[in-house]
């Protein structure tokens, strides 16, 4: 009895696997596909890179201008400016979260959107946007502030939001760092979004590799 339970309690779990919402673009418009039917959520052609909340009650993406070509890095204002969206998952509410802006320094400089990660709760979504020449820049919206910051330089980025440690949403991002005795190096960091300071070096790691070695991190 306990193994046929087991059984049916894998299949159960398997077929919940399989129904779990996803969301992805489709001539530049947002998709969701939900038990093997598609939904357009968007209309607009020029949106891109989606990402589901985690409870699964909205998507956000971003919107390319209409005025930008697709293919430079560098970042508009006004009716050029790229835009962080959000659309509920039933396609109603779409709003602009965050407007893009060209700024006067990496820090500030807003455009692309891209890696877009949430925290566990959802109430935290993190994203790169261009940075220096040797690296992009980490920013976090919050949702019940309605605001952005920048947070640090980094190219790679990997919210811990699965973990059930000490390690549950920290982060883990690339960074571009120096030799004291010349030369460069880009290694994965731990970062800490609490104390907004960076833990420790996690090395040199292959992005394809990254969620599999967050699974030992996380326990």
């Amino acid at each position: 009895m306990i193994r046929v339970a087991a059984t049916l309690t894998m299949a159960l779990l398997a077929t919940q696997a399989q129904a779990a919402p996803r969301v992805f673009i489709e001539g530049g418009n947002v998709v969701i596909e939900n038990d093997g039917i598609r939904r357009p959520l968007t209309r607009s052609g020029r949106d891109a890179d989606p990402a589901l909340s985690p409870n699964g009650r909205f998507v956000v993406f971003t919107r390319k201008p209409a005025s930008k070509p697709a293919d430079t890095d560098d970042c508009g204002d006004g009716e050029s400016a790229e835009l962080l969206m959000r659309v509920n998952a039933d396609g109603g509410g779409e709003t602009t979260l965050v407007r893009g802006r060209a700024g006067k320094t990496p820090q500030t400089r807003l455009c692309g959107f891209t890696a877009k990660q949430f925290n566990s709760d959802g109430l935290l979504l993190y994203f790169l946007t261009p940075g220096w020449a040797t690296s992009g820049a980490l920013h976090v919206y919050n949702f019940s502030a309605r605001a952005e910051r920048f947070v640090v330089d980094a190219s790679g980025l990997l919210v811990l939001s699965a973990c059930r440690n000490e390690h549950k949403d920290r982060v883990a991002i690339m960074r571009h760092k120096y030799f004291v005795f010349g030369g460069s190096y880009d290694w994965y960091w731990l970062y800490d979004p609490r104390t907004r300071k960076e833990i420790g070096p996690l090395g040199e790691i292959d992005d394809k590799d990254l969620a599999k070695q967050a699974e030992d991190w996380c326990g």
